[in-house]
């Protein structure tokens, strides 16, 4: 009750309201029950925790500028502990996006998808990272892996002090469905929490690049996303739906041996 009552409270400080039942829950409560939730909200206020409602109902927690997100916002999400190749494409996915100006989001798995907030925020652009668990008593903490955490905006749909859960997890998979405006997904398993956020962005009629030749990525590409082999169709597929400027390969450099050979027959 009281979780609840505190993603109410917070959520009336944007003014939206959450319905009337919660004013008569409110109206039940103690002075000291009342007190407790004030100061909870209080105290997450002054962490800079925010509060807003997405699709009119749902209290989203933030912490950071979300307002600079703008209106293109990429996705790059994959397997955690992913391979190198796959965090190179990702780091390559989140700086092509930063540097046109995109906001990319991810989740805070360890291996591409941290990868491509460090990338985004280190080419100057604005990272989202979706939590599947609440801020904790002093709001959002600045991960170490981030040089400037200024740039990450921190978001969650969990309550305040919420543990991780099942439930938790697919909230957070529909957030950053619901959030971006593109996605790319790199390496995906048969199953689980990238697939699925996958899958609720192919639902909700989000361009979706399944990266890889992984069973998720069959199976993604048979429910409608592109697919993708290489960092070349990737390049291509974020010029044409993102917007970025493709970058021209870089020349293979020439043995000295042969670089005089050539001068010899010009």
């Amino acid at each position: 009750m009281r979780s609840n009552m505190l993603d109410a409270v917070l959520a009336s400080r944007t003014g939206a309201r959450r319905g009337r039942s919660l004013d008569r829950v409110w109206a039940a409560m103690t002075p000291f029950e009342r007190g407790y939730v004030e100061r909870q909200v209080a105290a997450q206020r002054a962490a800079g925790v925010r509060c807003t409602l997405i699709g009119g109902t749902e209290p989203l927690f933030y912490s950071g500028p979300l307002a600079d997100a703008g209106t293109r916002v990429l996705a790059v999400i994959g397997q955690r502990d992913g391979s190198g190749d796959a965090v190179r494409l990702a780091e390559r996915a989140a700086r092509s996006a930063a540097t046109a100006g995109v906001t990319v989001l991810s989740g805070d798995g360890e291996g591409p998808e941290r990868a491509a907030l460090a990338a985004a925020v280190q080419a100057g652009g604005l990272a989202i990272t979706v939590l599947a668990e609440g801020f904790g008593p002093h709001g959002a903490t600045s991960p170490s892996w981030v040089r400037h955490p200024v740039r990450l905006v921190s978001v969650t749909p969990c309550g305040p002090c919420q543990p991780w859960s099942m439930d938790t997890a697919l909230a957070r998979n529909a957030t950053i469905a619901g959030l971006c405006t593109a996605m790319v997904v790199i390496n995906p398993a048969g199953s689980g929490a990238v697939l699925d956020a996958a899958m609720r962005a192919l639902a909700a009629g989000r361009p979706v690049l399944a990266v890889g030749q992984t069973p998720g990525a069959h199976l993604l590409v048979d429910y409608g996303a592109v697919p993708a082999t290489d960092e070349i169709e990737l390049a291509w597929w974020l010029h044409t739906r993102v917007g970025t400027r493709p970058r021209a390969p870089r020349p293979t450099p020439v043995p000295a041996s042969q670089s005089h050979h050539l001068s010899d027959t010009a």
